[in-house]
């Protein structure tokens, strides 16, 4: 079974359980970590039951030869986020992704936002962007470079304070930093944004719940 346009990768799970042959291809980097996640629950694991050829990065040399276009959009990918599709007059922002902040006496929920900038090709800073967003209650910034940041660069996260994350209000919070600096370098080697939960990662959890319910 050949799918060239795998999404989230019902087809293939599918084909997996039929012990049919198959072929899954996306140019999604979120759709090949979803695929895996997918098969973990199942407990088939990569070079186990299957091979997975990925055609991004794995060392700096390789990054270097993508596009800044190309590095911007792998390296938010790879973070969880979705690249923003237009690429000028975005003010700085590149990408945003919800995140829950946990729900109030009322029990509803309350949401967030991490705000990506990409600053690659050149030794950019964040700091006008990180303070404009950084002072809203409920938002954070993940500012990613090709290098290191400057001194100057991490005081001004430092100052940026926390962003809390409290699940119920019986609960204590958890607490993270608001502004954070990640270079392609890390991203490579598989450091990930410390941030409360994904939007998609609790309704992951509740569909979760459900199944075990019933």
């Amino acid at each position: 079974m050949l799918d060239p346009f795998r999404g989230c990768g019902t087809s293939v799970v599918l084909a997996h359980k039929l012990h049919r042959r198959w072929i899954g291809i996306d140019i999604s980097g979120n759709a090949i970590d979803e695929i895996q996640t997918a098969f973990k629950r199942l407990g088939v694991h990569e070079n186990e039951a299957y091979e997975l050829s990925e055609g991004l990065p794995d060392t700096m040399v390789e990054y270097a030869r993508l596009n800044p276009y190309e590095s911007q959009g792998w390296l938010i990918r790879r973070l969880g986020g979705l690249p923003n599709p237009k690429k000028s007059g975005d003010r700085g922002v590149d990408s945003d992704m919800a995140i829950h902040l946990g729900v109030d006496a009322d029990d509803r929920d309350r949401w967030g936002r991490v705000i990506f900038s990409v600053k690659t090709g050149k030794r950019g800073t964040c700091g006008s962007l990180s303070a404009r967003w950084a002072a809203r209650r409920r938002t954070s910034v993940s500012c990613i470079l090709d290098v290191k940041p400057t001194e100057k660069m991490e005081e001004a996260a430092l100052r940026a304070k926390t962003l809390q994350y409290q699940l119920r209000a019986d609960m204590p919070p958890n607490e993270y930093d608001r502004v954070q600096i990640l270079t392609a370098d890390e991203i490579i080697e598989g450091v990930m944004l410390d941030c409360p939960p994904t939007m998609q990662a609790v309704r992951k959890f509740r569909e979760a719940q459900l199944e075990m319910q019933v």
